[in-house]
């Protein structure tokens, strides 16, 4: 199956040049949960923050571009709005595409979008959006709290967690481990998934000493 999303915004001028990013980077990400997709992902353009505040309902801030919603539906700031609209640049686009995508491969490799944290961090990691930050105990604990909803602020530490874990102990033992997850994954269960995998108990004073090795 071809992997090109549907793009719905007449007046997006880069039209196939899109398309061939999104294959591109749907391949790429197949290749790394070595998955494929059955569903094509739709992508919806957006051309501006009014634009974003009615499709969500809510005043959003500059910082929002783009969402994953259900099982296959991008929503996204288009590239040419992103100067004007947001307080990331067009060439910040592709990135962010990458991130919404890889919120999808997520979903088709683990069943679900539980840890919220783990979740966002995947997308940041696969993406490519490389973060430092100064790490204390009480970040790693509001960490550890965000399995259900995600912290925005958090966004750094959590790409910083799953990168040390990929780091520790390699790609197979990380897919393996996401993909033994289910739809609903409890806290319980994760952290008896984790120490299975990784052989350390899920808390904050062992991940914060991972992060600080």
């Amino acid at each position: 199956m071809a992997i090109i999303a549907t793009i719905e915004y007449s007046g997006v001028n880069n039209y196939r040049k899109i398309k061939a990013i999104i294959h591109k980077q749907c391949k790429e990400l197949e290749n790394f949960w070595e998955i494929k997709l059955k569903i094509e992902p739709i992508l919806f353009l957006l051309k501006s923050r009014k634009e974003i505040d009615a499709i969500r309902r809510q005043k959003t801030d500059n910082k929002l571009v783009g969402w994953f919603w259900r099982d296959k539906f991008l929503f996204l700031l288009s590239p040419e709005r992103f100067n004007k609209e947001s307080t990331f640049q067009e060439k910040d686009f592709n990135t962010i595409l990458k991130h919404e995508l890889s919120h999808l491969f997520f979903l088709r490799a683990t069943g679900g979008s539980l840890p919220a944290w783990m979740n966002e961090g995947m997308a940041c990691y696969l993406a490519g959006q490389k973060y430092q930050e100064k790490i204390t105990k009480s970040i790693v604990e509001n960490l550890i709290n965000c399995h259900y909803t995600f912290d925005r602020s958090l966004f750094a530490l959590s790409f910083m967690v799953v990168e040390k874990l990929f780091n520790y102990r390699g790609k197979k033992i990380l897919i393996n481990f996401l993909k033994s997850f289910n739809k609903n994954i409890t806290e319980k269960e994760f952290r008896i998934l984790f120490k299975k995998n990784f052989g350390i108990t899920f808390n904050k004073n062992n991940i914060f000493n991972l992060l600080i090795k």
